[in-house]
């Protein structure tokens, strides 16, 4: 009986030991079912889950290639710094952190924070906005409802109709397997097209990291003191930081960058030649003390070399500044060129920027007007600043363009330098216009091709392009390129305006455009059309980068010259020929003598148009320009020069001559292309101009008209008396020569009674203000009649003249 309940016993405890092993086999087996059904079907959704809040990448910037002038000088280049990095992926594990650990790295932080001299609290607000990014405000029901309907985790949007991006869950659709990528993918792509929005711009965005940059320029002990303390959340980085070594040098065609990209200039239209590409470093942190790095090395930019010329360029900084204060115009701009392969080897314009610093003016005045504005009209303002007149604005040639017409008109033989004109002052034959010549009160009567040049008379322009036909003339000045960009490497380049055809040229605006009025050009057109005229005819692309550069066997860079790029021959070498040789007359013999130089050979042309403004053409607001090349006789560059409203004077000549002028001289000098001392060389003289009795600002515009210099033996005013000049009246001097000025300020003075014989109403009141007479007018705004005072006569500064004019 023992026995058999023993066994019955034994039974019992097998069974149980048998249900026991039974639910371990169904339990087991559920498990393993359950793990092969994640790994199988739910593999992306755990996948992501193991790496969440786990993975951070921060950008590696390539190193930005360098700029160069044509001689090999820096430009601009990227400088190594240490820049600040705060991760919000390790911030988010920071706050759900406790204890010891967080503690400790509170104590970190703080310390950086302490370092770096920043508010916590704003870097921690910032870091909670990063995590999702507002894409798009104010969508409609539709959209709305397309989001909605999409249950995407990354894009979502609020009550507001703000529409965010969540970085962190970009993060993670990185490490989706292949099909829930897909699928994930498709979603966007119908959320991005129903918000018209660009999805790679937003991926872009979001792929520069879940890190944000909270210092640069951290000085290397700093940055060492913080990689000490060895936070999780915040680290330094190595980067690249933009340095141009003369700000202001050349500022609109260098132009400038950030991190970014090119913002303006040739750092923006070369930017992916410049920039390279990135590469990134991705941190797979297990905890706040763990972590595993994975690094895709950036490839550097290339470097590039302009075709400027830095001493040229310096030239034109200094002169052009200078005169820009001088003449104070709204704006100029400043275009010296090769003429036989189109190289740019200097452009500026005035006012400029600096571009370390570009968002803000150079000018102190400007920059207390500039902090008055909001926000709206300081972006602005800020890019106004970085328009590069040179290549983006547009103005009346006025007179420069001349060179356009007559070179048309002789190359098509509708007139020869044998062929005659008749000035009576103005152009009356069209139904309801009157076009008058710039010299209208003293006609110039019966000239020839060459005189009509020197003279720059409108009337002999207009005769001249009628011969010539409207159908020629419009060919030409397509030919010519005008009313097209000339394919300059630089950003923001304008087409110009031209009619858009024959039927738009009636006959006022066939005989405005002969003299360059009616139409608009940019300063780049005006050089390139220009050159053309005296270089053979070869209408050229302007190039500002040096297309070939090599090195040598001793691994030096070598510069090669460019080769021209020629669109067309618009005119033939002859006629080119032809017009160097007026266009040196009209600098020995006509308007433009104020650019005559003793040590280079010039021939130019200059122009000046009244602006319109609001459809109506305003006398007190011109353009002033000229036009040079040198050395004439075998030309190798030009010059461009454009005074927008310049404040002292207002003819293209008396304007822009003395800086042309001093321009070529210098470069003439410093790549030798002086005169040499051959029958070529003329040393030219002057007549001394009698300055006594006159206020010592109108005598000294009088000398500077003759060419000649002056000096005065005490402090003065411009409204000084000149009492004695220490050379006689109508003595000859050789230009440059210096007349020594006694001057006055006693109230007994006299002033000296001016001849205003051949001047008209408003340069009679120029002169009038000049003197500092006490004046009235009477009659109408012509021609001056007469003056109650006799010409050169002394009176009291009491005494009042009576100026008349016609009507």
């Amino acid at each position: 009986m023992k026995n058999k309940k023993y066994i019955i016993k034994n039974k019992t405890v097998s069974s149980r030991s048998a249900v026991l092993f039974f639910i371990f086999i169904i339990i087991f087996s559920t498990i393993i079912a359950k793990l092969a059904y994640l790994q199988l079907y739910s593999k992306n959704k755990y996948s992501v889950e193991q790496f969440k809040d786990s993975v951070s990448y921060t950008p590696l910037e390539a190193k930005r290639g360098s700029i160069f002038d044509r001689n090999g000088n820096t430009l601009a280049k990227s400088i190594s710094v240490y820049n600040g990095y705060f991760s919000t992926l390790d911030y988010n594990r920071y706050k759900k952190s406790n204890g010891k650990i967080k503690d400790t790295e509170t104590k970190k932080l703080d310390k950086i924070f302490d370092i770096l001299q920043l508010n916590k609290e704003e870097i921690f607000e910032k870091a909670d906005q990063y995590n999702n990014l507002l894409i798009k405000k104010g969508i409609t029901e539709e959209q709305n409802a397309t989001i909605k309907s999409k249950n995407s985790l990354i894009v979502s949007v609020n009550s507001n109709k703000e529409v965010y991006f969540s970085v962190l869950e970009y993060d993670k659709f990185k490490l989706y397997s292949q099909k829930a990528k897909e699928t994930e993918e498709k979603k966007l792509d119908e959320i991005f097209s129903a918000l018209e929005l660009d999805k790679k711009k937003v991926f872009d965005r979001a792929d520069r990291g879940t890190n944000f940059k909270i210092k640069k320029s951290i000085s290397p002990e700093l940055a060492k003191e913080i990689k000490d303390i060895n936070s999780s959340i915040i680290s330094v980085e190595i980067e690249q930081s933009r340095n141009y070594l003369d700000g202001t040098l050349a500022p609109f065609v260098v132009g400038h960058a950030n991190e970014n990209g090119g913002q303006s200039g040739i750092e923006n239209f070369l930017n992916d030649t410049l920039s390279g590409t990135n590469g990134s470093k991705r941190v797979i942190r297990e905890n706040l003390n763990k972590s595993v790095e994975d690094v895709i090395e950036a490839k550097d930019g290339k470097d590039l070399y302009l075709t400027i010329d830095s001493t040229i360029q310096k030239y034109v900084a200094e002169y052009g500044q200078k005169y820009f204060e001088e003449e104070k115009p709204i704006k100029m701009s400043v275009i010296v060129s090769d003429v036989t392969n189109g190289d740019i080897i200097a452009m500026d314009s005035f006012p400029k920027y600096d571009n370390n610093n570009p968002t803000v003016p150079l000018d102190n005045n400007a920059i207390k007007e500039f902090e008055n504005l909001d926000e709206k009209e300081k972006l602005k303002k800020i890019f106004s600043m970085w328009r590069n007149p040179a290549v983006s604005d547009v103005y009346e040639p006025g007179s420069v363009f001349k060179l356009i017409t007559a070179s048309s008109s002789l190359e098509e033989k509708t007139d020869t330098l044998d062929s005659t004109f008749f000035c009576n002052g103005f152009i009356r034959d069209i139904p309801g216009v009157t076009l008058r010549c710039f010299n209208w009160q003293n006609p110039h009567g019966k000239e020839t091709f060459t005189e009509a040049l020197d003279n720059s008379c409108n009337p002999a322009f207009v005769q001249m392009v009628r011969h010539l036909g409207k159908e020629k003339f419009y060919r030409y000045i397509n030919g010519f390129g005008f009313g097209n960009k000339t394919g300059i490497n630089l950003p923001g380049e304008s087409n110009g305006k031209i009619p858009k055809s024959l039927s738009d040229i009636g006959a006022a605006e066939l005989a405005t455009m002969s003299y360059g009025h009616g139409i608009s050009v940019t300063p780049i057109q005006m050089i390139m059309a220009a050159n053309a005229v005296v270089n053979g005819g070869y209408l050229l692309e302007p190039q500002i980068n040096v297309k070939n550069v090599e090195k040598d066997s001793d691994n030096k860079i070598k510069i090669k010259e460019n080769e021209a790029i020629v669109k067309n021959q618009i005119i033939s070498k002859e006629t080119s020929d032809k017009m160097r040789v007026l266009m040196e007359h009209g600098v020995t013999d006509g308007i433009v003598n104020k650019v005559y130089s003793n040590n280079v050979r010039i021939g130019g042309k200059s122009g000046t148009t009244i602006k319109a403004i609001n459809g109506k053409y305003d006398d007190k607001k011109t353009v002033a320009s000229l036009y040079i090349a040198f050395p004439i006789e075998n030309p190798k560059y030009s010059i461009l020069i454009v005074f927008d409203e310049p404040k002292a004077n207002s003819g293209g000549t008396s304007v822009c001559a003395p800086l042309a002028k001093k321009l070529a001289e210098e470069i003439a000098e410093y790549k030798q292309l002086t005169k040499k001392n051959d029958n070529n060389s003329i040393v030219r003289k002057t007549k001394v101009p009698d300055v006594r009795g006159l206020t010592l600002e109108y005598a000294t515009e009088l000398l500077k008209g003759q060419y000649l210099n002056y000096s005065i033996d005490s402090s003065a005013s411009p409204k000084s008396i000149v009492t004695r000049q220490s050379e006689d009246p109508e003595k000859s001097l050789v230009e440059g020569s210096t007349v020594k000025l006694t001057v006055s300020d006693d109230e007994d003075t006299k002033l000296r009674v001016v001849d205003f014989s051949k001047m008209n109403y408003q340069q009679a009141i120029d002169v009038a203000n000049k003197m500092g007479y006490k004046y009235k007018t009477s009659g109408g705004k012509g021609k001056f009649v007469s003056s109650n005072k006799e010409i050169g006569s002394y009176i009291s500064k009491d005494e009042e003249i009576v100026l008349t004019f016609e009507d």
